[in-house]
C-alpha cells in the first residue's frame, strides 16, 4: 500500500474510494481479491486508521462489544464464520460462535484481512492510501475530478462514496449549548466521557445503542453519579438470547402494503411463537433476509408512517445488544442509578456549572425539572444528509449529483449501488453502499448487509 506525497498534477486511477472505514475497506478488499487484470485503487481517508471508522476504533474499551454474535461477523458473504476462524488463529481460542467480542478486535480483523488481500492481490493490482479529505468533485464524460485539501487532485473513472456513519445531529433544543464546556457533543467520544467526574449527574439525550456505549464507558470508569436518559419513546435495545429458528411466514410480493396491517401480521406471528414456547427473536430474525424487499414494496407514505411511529420499536428489537451489556443496564436500572425517561426536552438553562432541564413526560404530559452537571448527546448516527455540515456532500447536493431520499434518510440509489442524480438518472461514475442507501433498503448499516453490498459493488465496478 502506497502513501505518496502530495503532487501538483492530477493523479489518475480507474477507481477511487472516498472513505476508509468498514464499508470502504470492504469494497477495496473485494476489488483486490477479484481483479484479474492490473488495477490501481486510490483510497481517500482523512483519519490515519483504516477499516475501523467509529464502530471499531482502537481506542474503544474491551467492554464495548459487538452487537452480533461472532459466528455471524465474517467479512465475506460466503464465509460468515471467517471472523471466528481468524480469532482462533490469533490466540482467542475461547471464542465461540455465540460469543460477543470487543469491537476493537473486530477492527484488528478488518485490518488484517486487508493486509492479506494486498499480499495476495494479482499482478499489478494495487491499493494506494491517501491520507487526505475530499472537498468537492467535478464530473466529465469520461472521468471524475476529486479535489482534496491542500490542492491535491485525483482523476478517477469511477468513485465510491463509502461515507459510513456521520456524528449525531445536535437536537435543536440543546443546540445553544454546543460551546458549553459541560456538553459532550457525541456519545461516541470515549475520551470526552472518560473525563467526566465520577460523581456528576448526567442527562443523556437518546436511549439507543449510542446511549448504551456511553453508559458502558461510564461504568468502566467507575462512575457513581445519577444518569437520566431521555428519548421520545424511552425505548432501550433488547438483549440477545438463544432462540429457535422460525419458519419464513411472509412473502414480500404478497405482504400487506399498509404498515399497520404488516405490523399486525408480524405481531400475530410473535403471538403464535409465544404460544408454542418460542419467543419473538426468531420471528424478527427470519425477517432479516426479506426486510429490504418488504420495505421496497411499501408506498412512500407507508415508509414515512413507519419511520414516525414504528421505526424506534423495530430498531430495539432488530439491533439487539450482548447479554453482558444488557446485564449492566439492568443492574443500573434496578439500583436507580440509571433512569429512562420517555418524553421531550422543552428547554435548557445554564445555572453556573449546572444545567436546568425541563422535560415533558410522554404519558402524563407533566413537566419535570432536572438539574444536571452535564449533557451527553447520544442521538445516534446522522443520515439526514441535507442537514450535514460536510463540504463534499453539500457540493454534491448543490450540483444535483445526489438527491436526498424522499423518506429524508440517505440518498436515492439504483439497485446496483449507482447514485441517482436530482433528475433520477443513475450515474455511470458514482456509487455508494451502506448508510447512504438506508432510504432505499432500510436495513443497510450492519455487517451482514454491507458485506453483500461490498461484494456486489466490486463486481459491478470491474464489469462495467
Amino acid at each position: 500500500m502506497d502513501n505518496h506525497p502530495e503532487l501538483s498534477q492530477p493523479e489518475r486511477c480507474p477507481i477511487a474510494i472516498i472513505g476508509g472505514g468498514f464499508s470502504g475497506i470492504l469494497v477495496a478488499i473485494h476489488l483486490l481479491r477479484i481483479a484479474t487484470e492490473p488495477l490501481l485503487i486510490k483510497l481517500i481517508e482523512s483519519h490515519s486508521e483504516l477499516g475501523r471508522g467509529i464502530a471499531y476504533h482502537e481506542k474503544l474499551l474491551d467492554c464495548h462489544l459487538l452487537n452480533v454474535p461472532t459466528g455471524k461477523m465474517g467479512a465475506f458473504p460466503d464465509l460468515p464464520g471467517d471472523f471466528l476462524e481468524w480469532l482462533h488463529q490469533h490466540g482467542y481460542t475461547n471464542a465461540m460462535a455465540t460469543s460477543f467480542m470487543p469491537r476493537r478486535i473486530y477492527g484488528d480483523y478488518i485490518q488484517d484481512i486487508l493486509q492479506t488481500a494486498l499480499i495476495e492481490a494479482g499482478p499489478g493490482v494495487r491499493l494506494e492510501y491517501i491520507n487526505n479529505r475530499a472537498l468537492k468533485i467535478a464530473t466529465e464524460s469520461n472521468q471524475v475530478n476529486i479535489f482534496l485539501e491542500h490542492g491535491r487532485q485525483i482523476q478517477a473513472e469511477k468513485v465510491v462514496f463509502a461515507w459510513g456513519n456521520f456524528p449525531s445531529a445536535v437536537p435543536q433544543v440543546i443546540g445553544q449549548m454546543k460551546n458549553y464546556e459541560n456538553y459532550v457533543v457525541s456519545g461516541w467520544s470515549v475520551e470526552s466521557i472518560a473525563h467526566i467526574s465520577w460523581t456528576d449527574s448526567l442527562l443523556i439525550v437518546g436511549t439507543g445503542l449510542t446511549m448504551v456505549d456511553a453508559v458502558v464507558t461510564l461504568t468502566e470508569n467507575n462512575f457513581q453519579g445519577k444518569i437520566y436518559a431521555i428519548s421520545r419513546h424511552g425505548l432501550t435495545p433488547q438483549r440477545h438470547a438463544v432462540s429457535t429458528t422460525h419458519h419464513q411466514f411472509i412473502e414480500p410480493q404478497k405482504a400487506p402494503r399498509h404498515i399497520n396491517h404488516l405490523f399486525k401480521t408480524v405481531r400475530q406471528e410473535v403471538n403464535k411463537a409465544d404460544y408454542h414456547g418460542a419467543d419473538w427473536r426468531g420471528v424478527v430474525d427470519v425477517l432479516r433476509p426479506v426486510t429490504s424487499l418488504l420495505w421496497q414494496e411499501l408506498p412512500l407514505v407507508e415508509r414515512q408512517r413507519f419511520l414516525r411511529h414504528l421505526g424506534a420499536y423495530w430498531e430495539i428489537h432488530r439491533h439487539r445488544i450482548a447479554p453482558e451489556i444488557a446485564n449492566i443496564l439492568d443492574e443500573m436500572l434496578i439500583s436507580g442509578q440509571l433512569q429512562i425517561l420517555p418524553g421531550r426536552i422543552q428547554k435548557t438553562e445554564v445555572l453556573g456549572d449546572q444545567v436546568n432541564v425541563t422535560v415533558k413526560e410522554r404519558r402524563s404530559q407533566k413537566e419535570l425539572t432536572l438539574l444536571v452537571d452535564r449533557i451527553i448527546n447520544c442521538t445516534g448516527s446522522n443520515c439526514h444528509y441535507q442537514d450535514l455540515e460536510n463540504p463534499l456532500i453539500n457540493d454534491l447536493i448543490k450540483q444535483g449529483l445526489i438527491a436526498i431520499h424522499p423518506t429524508g434518510i440517505g440518498i436515492n440509489t439504483a439497485s446496483n449501488g449507482a447514485i441517482l442524480n436530482s433528475d433520477g438518472q443513475p450515474s455511470q461514475q458514482l456509487y455508494t453502499l451502506g448508510t447512504p442507501r438506508k432510504g432505499d433498503l432500510w436495513e443497510s448499516t450492519a455487517v451482514p448487509e454491507i458485506r453483500v453490498q461490498a461484494h456486489q459493488l466490486a463486481m459491478e465496478l470491474l464489469a462495467s
